[in-house]
């Protein structure tokens, strides 16, 4: 019978190997070109983002936010393809430029 003491001891000592070996969970690859152009194709495709800002409008309508509030949520929207920004950044208002 093991004491309890040994059984932990044991425990970390095989966690202490387990973590000694090299992590393999993540690794950072080149984008295939296939990807590449599949990339580019979406964020050349202003429809595609013409269509996703239409649909922030749908889901927007009815709710009660000023219009710098909707400007900024349309700003801050990407595209899940391209990671590109949908619209241009909303206008900071009461801010003065430098």
């Amino acid at each position: 019978m093991i004491d309890r003491r040994r059984f932990l001891g044991l425990g970390m000592a095989a966690g202490a190997g387990l973590a000694a070996g090299a992590a393999r969970a993540f690794q950072i690859q080149e984008m295939p070109p296939a990807t590449a152009r599949a990339y580019l194709a979406a964020c050349e495709a202003p429809a595609l983002h013409a269509q996703l800002l239409a649909e922030i409008d749908a889901q927007l309508a009815g709710r009660t936010l000023s219009a710098d509030e909707i400007a900024r949520i349309k700003s801050d929207a990407r595209c899940p393809l391209c990671g590109c920004a949908l619209a241009t950044p909303a206008p900071a208002t009461g801010d003065t430029p430098f």
